[in-house]
C-alpha cells in the first residue's frame, strides 16, 4: 500500500511534467529531490478519503475508479494493436477483450453510491485536466524524471531495502538486506 500510494505521487509528478496536469505538480524539492507538491497533494486526498464513514463504500469506490481505468488500459490496448499493425498472437489479441469485460464486469458489481461518487471524481477529473492543465510540457521536469543515470543510481541504493529484500536474501541471493 506504502508503495502504491507514493508510485500515485509520482504518476502525479509524471503527468504534470508531460503537460496533463497542471505544473505545480512538477515541483521537485530542493533538499531531498522527491515531488513534494504531488506528494502533499496525495496525502491530502488520502486524508480526506479516510473520514468516509465506512471502509467497504472506500473500497467499492476505489474498485469502481480501479476498474474505470483498466477498462480505459483495456481499450487503449485494442486501438494500439489496431494501429501498430503488427502482427500479434491470438492471446496478445484476446487478452485486452478479457480484461475489457472483467473491468466491465466489476463497474456493474459496484453499489450505486461508488458508482455516483466515481463518476463524480471522474466528472472533477476531467474538469480539472481541461481547465488547468497547460497542454505543454516541462522539459526540466521531464530531464529530472527520464534521466537513466540518476534513475538507475537511485535504484541500486534502494535495492533490498524492504521485507522484498529480506525474503530474497532468504531463498538464497547474495546480497543482504
Amino acid at each position: 500500500d506504502e508503495s502504491d500510494m507514493l508510485g500515485s505521487s509520482r504518476l502525479g509528478y509524471a503527468m504534470a511534467a508531460e503537460g496533463f496536469l497542471p505544473h505545480p505538480l512538477a515541483s521537485i524539492h530542493k533538499r531531498f529531490g522527491t515531488p513534494h507538491v504531488a506528494l502533499i497533494t496525495q496525502a491530502a486526498l488520502a486524508i480526506g478519503l479516510s473520514f468516509v464513514d465506512q471502509l467497504s463504500r472506500l473500497i467499492t469506490f476505489a474498485v469502481f475508479n480501479l476498474s474505470f481505468s483498466f477498462l480505459l488500459c483495456a481499450l487503449a490496448l485494442i486501438r494500439l494493436q489496431k494501429v501498430s499493425g503488427a502482427e500479434t498472437s491470438r492471446w496478445r489479441r484476446t487478452l485486452p477483450f478479457l480484461g475489457g469485460v472483467v473491468a466491465i464486469g466489476l463497474l456493474i458489481a459496484t453499489s450505486q453510491t461508488a458508482k455516483i461518487a466515481g463518476v463524480c471524481v471522474i466528472g472533477v477529473g476531467t474538469v480539472v485536466y481541461l481547465v488547468s492543465a497547460p497542454r505543454v510540457n516541462l522539459p526540466h521536469a521531464l530531464h529530472y524524471l527520464t534521466e537513466t543515470e540518476r534513475v538507475l543510481a537511485a535504484l541500486a541504493r534502494r535495492r533490498m531495502r524492504f521485507l522484498g529484500g529480506l525474503v530474497g536474501w532468504l531463498g538464497g541471493h547474495r546480497t543482504p538486506p
